[in-house]
């Protein structure tokens, strides 16, 4: 088990990025670098950036980052622990913490829905699922 987030989570998510066909079909158009951005609540106290850089389906490097963040991402996905939290454990889906303003994306939003990326980001999140995950009581 990884806790969510650190420096092993991180690379396992990674590591399921890297070996996920469908995740590879469904970006294979697509490219840009992203900071998940856990920003702290009554569970989590701190504010911390996971940074990924994504290449036509696979996942070139990750970093995790305490602000002010170093490296400069095309896409900023910002949320609070506690709703990161839900997301990984299948209580919250991307689309609804979206539009229900949970997480908020800064960044070209009309170049990420475009070229097949909806898929992509669907797909991030089954394989962000699937990483052994203990998170902070």
């Amino acid at each position: 088990m990884a806790v969510f987030p650190s420096q092993e989570w991180i690379e396992l998510f990674q590591k399921g990025i890297n070996e996920s066909e469908a995740y590879r079909n469904a970006a294979k158009r697509w490219e840009g670098t992203f900071i998940f951005v856990v920003e702290p609540d009554p569970k989590f106290k701190q504010e911390v950036g996971v940074f990924a850089d994504l290449w036509h389906g696979s996942c070139r490097s990750v970093a995790l980052m305490a602000p002010p963040f170093e490296k400069k991402a095309d896409y900023i996905w910002k949320g609070r622990y506690t709703d990161w939290m839900k997301l990984l454990q299948g209580g919250l889906e991307a689309p609804q913490g979206i539009v229900s303003g949970k997480f908020r994306i800064d960044g070209n939003v009309m170049n990420l829905l475009s070229r097949g990326s909806p898929f992509a980001a669907n797909e991030l999140v089954v394989i962000a699922r699937k990483v052994p995950t203990e998170f902070y009581p």
